[in-house]
Parts: C-alpha cells; sequence; structure tokens
C-alpha cells in the first residue's frame, strides 16, 4: 500500500537518527567541550557514511557494510518493507550506547 511508504520510511530512518543521537549522547558525556563532542559525533557519522559508501562501490570491502550504521539503512527498501532486524540491530546499540553514556554522565564532576 502506498500509504504505508511515509511510516516505513520514518521507521527505517528514526531508527538511522536514533542511533547517531545515541553517539551524540555519548560523546557529550565523555569529552569536556560542546565543540569536542560535535566533532566526535559528526566525525563519526561522516565517517560512517564513507565506510559505507567505499563498501557499496568496492566488493572486498563488502563486509564493511555492517559496521557502519548507513549499512542498516536504505531508504528504497524502506518503499517496499520496513526491515524490522536492521532497525532493531540500530535502535538496540542505540539504547547500549545511552546506558554507557548515563553511566559515564553519573561518574562526570559537573561542577
Amino acid at each position: 500500500m502506498p500509504v504505508l511508504v511515509p511510516f516505513r520510511n520514518t521507521v527505517q530512518l528514526g531508527s538511522l537518527l536514533f542511533f547517531l543521537a545515541a553517539v551524540a549522547f555519548a560523546a557529550s558525556a565523555r569529552v569536556r567541550s560542546r565543540g569536542s563532542a560535535i566533532g566526535v559525533a559528526v566525525g563519526v557519522a561522516a565517517g560512517s557514511y564513507v565506510v559505507n559508501l567505499v563498501a557499496l562501490l568496492w566488493h572486498p570491502l563488502a563486509f564493511a557494510r555492517r559496521l557502519s550504521p548507513f549499512g542498516y539503512y536504505s531508504a528504497a527498501d524502506a518503499a517496499d518493507h520496513v526491515r524490522w532486524a536492521d532497525a532493531g540491530v540500530l535502535v538496540g546499540a542505540g539504547v547500549v550506547l545511552m546506558i554507557v553514556a548515563r553511566h559515564w554522565l553519573a561518574r562526570r564532576d559537573l561542577a
């Protein structure tokens, strides 16, 4: 049904964005300055995108797609069906990062 396409895309993209938000939260919990946290978050997102792109273009590195969060997201596939397993992997990894970041934040001296 074409009516479900926006829902499918939202599920797939939402899981990717949740993971990247968890990376940003973990970076901000771990480093001292705002600029460093932004740099780490943007660096992880951009680096992951480049790894996925190279893995798509060069067959010997095809295994690297699963090392990148962008390997678990496909807008073209989401138009046809939701890849629940891939969305679950991203959300699960994001939850683990949030728990780790919460632990780092609790131990950090904010004064």
